[in-house]
């Protein structure tokens, strides 16, 4: 791939580009106007075809020689393949290259797509990632993976394990977080309302064990809450603010955060937030993390009370939090949502970045985020819901993060882990909104 981008660019360089004046002695490489428009209007048609966005006063041209098919540039003909032209035909053949930067739904960098022409057809087409000039994708992959992003297991198309269904008459109405005891009780953090429910598992179903109303304790509401490393509770408390915006739509503002003992009694300390954009309460690695629209802040608790460790600075905010390993090879995925995009972070020293997100930047996402591996495979599926309640389930591939929804059905949600403790994801299945039935599905104990 290499050799092709220096093939390209001295192709620019060269014989000039749209946009280019003639550099003296040099030879000038230009197509008249209505070439440029029959060769621009394919560009978008087929842009437009696969969804892209693109920068059209970024369009530049040159005349090249398509590169033959080797092992080093065997990836862009796969690509091009994949997206429906078969550039291997053309391999050799003298052709007008065009490339322009695409952009995603919401607005970010799309990396560069290239454009092959022979004569008034389009030979080839593939784009390269915004930060790897050297990879090749089909129109059809929007969000690969951040360059050099490995995973030692990709999902498969193995069919689900078996499951049984069974009776449980209480379960959690979905979860934002869950805890593990030292008898090896599960517990699972709800919300109802301004309520925080919590149930346990054992012995094949579940049971609420407590319900705590956070407003009739602290005056204020509960925004987010996940359990501490001992097993009690963090809570981020605040107001709302009503017709806050355009839609008429309450908003919230934190206020502080709250804690609650294992025994779920509320202990009188507390964190005072210097704004109100605290909007997600977690445990990551084992401590106690604030996020807010920008930055991450871990606490743990010592002789002094509740003492700030570490801030990183994440660049997006989250309503909800998952800490796992989807591939199973011990580096441990983070993943958050803001309501618009669904984001997977790695941690590599003392930073997290982001290594894949969905680029979407409206409202698309909703409830809390799940993961298991439901069919064996080695690899945890993503499940979160959309903005009408209905699962998306996402999984891992070599090209990012793919939604598989065929067997999903409207307004069908997962809130899936491993209830009983056996190496073997659970979930509970969610049908219907105005009267819904949950059915809850164990996972068989696997030889």
């Amino acid at each position: 791939m290499k050799k092709l981008i220096l093939l390209l660019l001295c192709a620019c360089l060269c014989t000039g580009c749209s946009d280019q004046t003639a550099m003296t002695d040099a030879p000038v490489f230009s197509l008249t106007a209505q070439q440029q428009e029959t060769y621009e209007t394919i560009i978008d048609e087929t842009l437009n075809q696969f969804y892209w966005y693109y920068q059209a006063d970024s369009l530049q041209y040159a005349s090249t020689t398509i590169p033959q098919e080797t092992e080093e540039t065997a990836a862009i003909f796969a690509a091009s393949a994949e997206s429906g032209y078969d550039l291997s035909r053309y391999a050799g053949r003298e052709a007008v290259v065009y490339t322009v930067r695409l952009q995603q739904f919401n607005h970010a960098d799309g990396g560069l797509c290239t454009f092959y022409f022979v004569g008034d057809t389009l030979a080839g087409v593939f784009h390269s990632a915004y930060d790897d000039p050297e990879s090749a994708y089909a129109l059809s992959i929007r969000n690969p993976f951040a360059k050099e992003t490995t995973f030692a297991a990709y999902e498969s198309e193995a069919e689900s394990l078996p499951y049984t269904r069974a009776s449980s008459r209480q379960m959690p109405d979905g979860f934002c977080d869950r805890y593990v005891d030292e008898q090896q009780y599960h517990w699972y953090l709800s919300f109802s309302g301004h309520q925080l429910m919590l149930y346990r598992f054992q012995n094949g179903y579940f049971s609420l064990q407590r319900t705590i109303n956070v407003q009739s304790q602290t005056g204020l509401l509960p925004l987010s809450a996940a359990f501490t490393a001992d097993g009690g509770l963090a809570v981020i408390v605040g107001s709302e603010i009503e017709n806050a915006n355009d839609s008429g739509q309450s908003r919230y503002i934190s206020e502080k955060a709250v804690f609650y003992d294992a025994a779920f009694r509320l202990t009188g300390e507390e964190i005072t937030f210097t704004s109100g954009s605290y909007s997600c309460v977690a445990l990551v690695d084992g401590e106690t993390a604030f996020l807010n629209e920008n930055t991450m802040e871990t606490y743990t608790y010592t002789q002094e009370g509740w003492q700030r460790q570490a801030v990183y600075t994440l660049g997006v905010g989250a309503t909800a939090f998952l800490e796992t390993d989807l591939d199973e090879d011990g580096q441990k995925e983070y993943l958050f949502t803001d309501g618009l995009d669904l984001y997977v972070f790695h941690k590599e020293a003392q930073s997290f970045h982001c290594i894949w997100r969905t680029n979407v930047g409206v409202e698309s996402f909703s409830g809390f985020l799940y993961a298991g591996d439901t069919n064996g495979d080695g690899v945890e599926e993503i499940y979160v819901s959309d903005a009408t309640g209905t699962a998306i389930r996402y999984v891992v591939t070599k090209n990012g993060l793919v939604s598989r929804n065929e067997d999903i059905h409207y307004q069908q949600q997962f809130f899936v882990d491993d209830f009983d403790g056996n190496g073997v994801a659970d979930y509970i299945l969610k049908e219907g909104a105005e009267a819904p039935v949950k059915t809850l599905y164990l996972g068989e104990d696997t030889p």
